[in-house]
């Protein structure tokens, strides 16, 4: 296999991680043509650890610092603009948590005539029902907080048991292959989202925009470093989460009250937190922001890590 694949690895302050994610990309049975890794300014020596590794005496790795750090989605973009903008024909994106198996890359190309964009399967040792795939999304029913519907969890990671592929609604950026038909057809990944719901975004977008398949390649495997854990606590990627989740709604709902529902739920919330639990009025605050900010389509970086 010959095609043109350039990697773009986002990173923020996980040298050793970033590490080792470059090494199994660069492993790969089908080997990569170049690597971008975009570093969102992190603050802990990646600059230095790239540098010292030789990593860059190669023609293959390129390191790109941005000035700021604008987060998973802003780092994406750069990346995929990158990538595309250089001409490569296909672009496999990742975070700096994930290792891809030798053969995820082959295996995702070897089935590329099934679309043009193409999904691993994510492992972990936790199982999160959440992290797997999503079979269908439900953006009709305004009672509906999530709107996955139906992921790949029961009928297919519980026994095991695949197909050799397998056409899915959703995507997260962690390993996925785009042909670079789509990028032209959707146009890249949104880069003020942050973090959370960016990759949503954009599988959504693929889907209505372009017509085009997602589909999961369950012998492509890459492997989570750090397990998943749901969000549950209001730390600063709360606000992100809920406001990213308003603008999916509101954008790609598929009736008013779909679009009306995140000013129902958002409201409700912040006054559950107004009257319970600590850090109350804070709490509350960051989630009138988040409604607020999603309806005005103002999308500032509130809350940083």
């Amino acid at each position: 296999m010959t095609e043109q694949v350039a990697a773009v690895i986002v990173t923020y302050n996980r040298k050793n991680l970033l590490l080792r994610t470059l090494q199994a990309v660069i492993d790969q049975r089908s080997p990569v043509a170049r690597v971008f890794i975009v570093d969102n300014a992190s603050t802990d020596g990646t600059e230095d650890t790239i540098r010292d590794s030789g990593y860059l005496q190669t023609s293959v790795v390129q390191y790109v610092r941005l000035p700021s750090n604008l987060g998973g989605s802003g780092g994406f973009h750069a990346g995929v603009k990158m990538a595309y903008e250089n001409g490569y024909e296909w672009i496999w994106i990742m975070d700096d948590d994930v290792s891809p198996d030798w053969d995820c890359l082959h295996q995702l190309l070897k089935y590329k005539m099934s679309g043009p964009v193409l999904v691993p399967l994510r492992v972990s040792e936790t199982v999160n029902i959440d992290e797997f795939p999503a079979l269908r999304y439900d953006l009709s029913s305004p009672f509906k907080r999530l709107i996955r519907d139906v992921s790949i969890y029961t009928d297919y990671v519980e026994t095991g048991e695949y197909p050799e592929t397998l056409e899915v609604e959703d995507l997260s950026f962690e390993g996925p292959l785009f042909h670079r038909s789509v990028i032209e057809k959707v146009g890249y990944p949104r880069k003020d989202f942050f973090i959370i719901g960016d990759d949503t975004e954009y599988a959504l977008r693929i889907r209505k925009r372009s017509g085009s398949k997602i589909v999961l390649i369950p012998s492509a495997r890459i492997n989570r470093m750090i397990n998943a854990k749901p969000n549950d606590t209001y730390n600063w990627k709360k606000y992100y989460e809920l406001r990213n989740a308003a603008i999916i709604k509101l954008q790609y709902g598929e009736n008013a009250l779909v679009k009306a529902s995140p000013i129902v739920l958002l409201t409700l919330k912040a006054f559950r937190q107004l009257v319970s639990g600590k850090h109350r009025l804070g709490n509350a605050q960051m989630v009138l922001f988040a409604l607020f900010d999603s309806f005005r389509h103002h999308l500032p970086n509130r809350y940083m890590p």
